[in-house]
């Protein structure tokens, strides 16, 4: 396979939202893809680590900022789970005829799968495995379904005010983001993936509880997947990066080891 030769891009979607991303070439045998999460983008600590790694390793290594966050399009108001998968599967596509590996942290890894159960009958994707870290499986139908006061308040008014949990910086997101999310749910139908799945969860998140990654896992009966429990493990797992990226150390060898023969 040829090397791809543009380390920048963009990816358009629908809606004529633009997505900037950035391609390193390396091995073309398999091609890393980084998925991101909320309120996330390619300046984070984990995707500027394993950018590192993949470029120390001489891996082919992608990422991108999915749409209302860092350089990408859009007002983070009006973000929304189904444009978010979008862009990943329109990153994907430019990909098409090559192995991929998908590394999703938090609500990158609960894309990561929506787009693959979305790709499974596609001839052009090849997903050849994936590393989840927190995964946030249907995060907003698990944190945003209770009838209190204020959910009712948020459907009224249609715009919420939210803190970030980490920068204490507000936000806005309108209530249509979780009827949106609703319709992507991998927790309440039995799934098979035909790749390796490896996540690691912290027993003590405090954002996504590990329960859900224990969830999908008991709901992907027949498919290889390991849920590793990180003890004490919060949700961003930053001291935890070495141990992701001998994971995906292993897969990537396993890739050229069956290309190789």
């Amino acid at each position: 396979m040829k090397s791809f030769r543009n380390t920048s891009f963009s990816v358009y979607l629908s809606d004529g939202t633009r997505c900037r991303g950035a391609y390193y070439p390396g091995d073309t045998r398999l091609v890393g893809i980084h998925v991101h999460g909320f309120r996330s983008s390619v300046n984070n600590t984990k995707v500027r680590f394993f950018l590192d790694h993949a470029l120390q390793r001489g891996y082919s290594w992608c990422n991108f900022d999915l749409p209302c966050h860092g350089r990408s399009e859009g007002q983070f108001r009006a973000f929304r789970v189904s444009t978010a998968l979008e862009a990943l599967l329109e990153v994907i596509h430019r990909f098409r005829g090559a192995s991929l590996m998908l590394l999703g942290s938090s609500m990158g890894g609960w894309l990561s799968m929506l787009a693959a159960r979305k790709l499974a009958a596609s001839p052009n994707a090849h997903i050849a495995g994936a590393v989840l870290i927190a995964p946030a499986f249907d995060f907003f139908a698990q944190s945003f379904q209770d009838e209190s006061e204020v959910m009712r308040q948020w459907r009224r008014d249609g715009v919420r005010r939210f803190t970030d949990y980490y920068d204490n910086q507000p936000y806005e997101m309108e209530y249509a983001v979780v009827e949106d999310a609703l319709r992507h749910s991998v927790l309440t139908q039995p799934s098979v993936y035909n790749f390796p799945v490896r996540i690691f969860h912290g027993d003590q998140d405090e954002i996504v509880p590990i329960g859900l990654s224990r969830r999908f896992k008991a709901l992907s009966a027949g498919s290889d997947i390991a849920v590793h429990t990180i003890e004490g493990g919060d949700h961003t797992l930053n001291r935890q990066l070495p141990l992701f990226a001998a994971e995906i150390d292993r897969m990537f060898e396993k890739v050229r080891a069956s290309q190789a023969v």
